[in-house]
């Protein structure tokens, strides 16, 4: 079955469901369960920021109602254009544990993950 998958299949696949499968990558990674995406943010939107007043204690079971502790502020999202480029020696790692995740005549200016 293996053999019978061509590689301009899995590129037609991959342009096909491009958005589909680059959003599964995303909400799969684990910094997505600790953040909240909002895709299709072109310049700003105006979000909401809570902050609660007061200091941490232990826990006494009583509640104290205190109303003006919660504040609502109008936070500003806005979208920039970035780039970040990193540049790695492979050869400054290869005495390392990188080393032994190599595969075996393999180039040894290549780097060892993909």
């Amino acid at each position: 079955m293996a053999s019978s998958i061509k590689i301009s299949d899995l590129a037609a696949y991959a342009g096909k469901y491009n958005k589909q499968l680059v959003t599964r990558l995303v909400n799969g990674l684990q910094v997505a369960q600790d953040v909240t995406v909002r895709p299709g943010v072109k310049n700003r939107e105006l979000i909401t920021k809570l902050s609660v007043d007061g200091q941490m204690g232990p826990y006494t079971g009583v509640k104290r109602n205190n109303p003006d502790a919660i504040k609502f502020e109008p936070r500003i999202l806005e979208v920039f254009v970035g780039q970040y480029d990193v540049n790695i020696d492979p050869m400054k790692f290869r005495d390392t544990w990188l080393s032994e995740v190599m595969k075996p005549g393999v180039n040894p200016l290549d780097i060892p993950f993909e």
